[in-house]
Parts: structure tokens; C-alpha cells; sequence
């Protein structure tokens, strides 16, 4: 089961919402609740959007694995509207566009995947001046 908690913030007279969330780990539960955080959050509120997503953006860059298994599609889809409907983009990618850096890695099966993000609206992306992920001491052959 999902989780999320947000908090208004007025930073320079821009008021926004912070939102950090825990999306659920099986797919089907994770569509329905990104469907849900759909309908809270406001698109006529300026987001910022941060959490464990449990899926990734990008198949191809945010992700390694020796297995075929791929996220469902309805993950993908869900997490994609929603970021676009709230008018938010990801900061780490945005800055490093093709840089492939994981935040979950399960080293014996050689799986690692960047879940962990932060989405923000244009408003605050003026404001960031440093986005990085800090690699764990686990490592994942590529």
C-alpha cells in the first residue's frame, strides 16, 4: 500500500506543495495509487513531487538488469501522466539527460534501478543549483 504526506510552503510569496510519497511495490497497486495522487494533488498548484516510486522513467536509461522481466507498462503510463499533468519534470535527469545512476541495486541478481526522484515544477527549477545521487556501497556489474 502506498503512502504520501504533503505540506504548503510559501517560499519568496511562491506558495507550493511538497509532496514525498511511497509508492507501492506491486504494479497493479502502484497504477491505482498514482491514479489516486492524481485526483489530490492539484495541477493549479505549483508541485514539488519526491519519493520512492518503486518504477522507473525511463526503461532504457534508469534501470540494468540480466532479467527480462520489464515494468509494466501501466506503472510507466500512470507515473508518466501524472508528472505531466502536475507540469513537472525530473531534476536529476533533466540535468544529466543520459547518465545512467541507480538508487536500488540488488547486487546477487544483478538488478539496479533508479526509483528514488525528484519532480518539480518549472518555478522551482530555476532554484536548484546541485542534483545528485549518491552511489551505496553496493555494486552492479553492467
Amino acid at each position: 500500500q502506498g503512502r504520501f504526506i504533503t505540506i504548503s510552503v510559501q517560499y519568496d510569496a511562491t506558495n507550493f506543495h511538497l509532496t514525498a510519497i511511497y509508492a507501492p511495490v506491486l504494479c497493479k497497486e502502484r497504477s491505482l495509487f498514482f491514479a489516486k495522487l492524481a485526483q489530490v494533488l492539484s495541477p493549479h498548484h505549483s508541485q514539488i513531487l519526491c519519493g520512492d516510486f518503486n518504477c522507473v522513467m525511463d526503461t532504457n536509461i534508469d534501470r540494468i538488469s540480466t532479467s527480462s522481466t520489464t515494468p509494466r507498462a501501466s506503472s510507466l503510463s500512470a507515473i508518466h501522466g501524472l508528472v505531466n499533468d502536475l507540469g513537472l519534470f525530473d531534476v536529476y535527469r533533466n540535468r544529466y539527460p543520459s547518465t545512467s545512476v541507480y538508487t536500488w541495486m540488488q547486487p546477487h541478481n544483478n538488478v539496479a534501478e533508479r526509483l528514488d526522484m525528484f519532480f518539480v515544477a518549472s518555478f522551482a527549477g530555476r532554484e536548484v543549483m546541485v542534483s545528485s545521487i549518491t552511489s551505496s556501497t553496493q555494486e552492479v556489474s553492467q
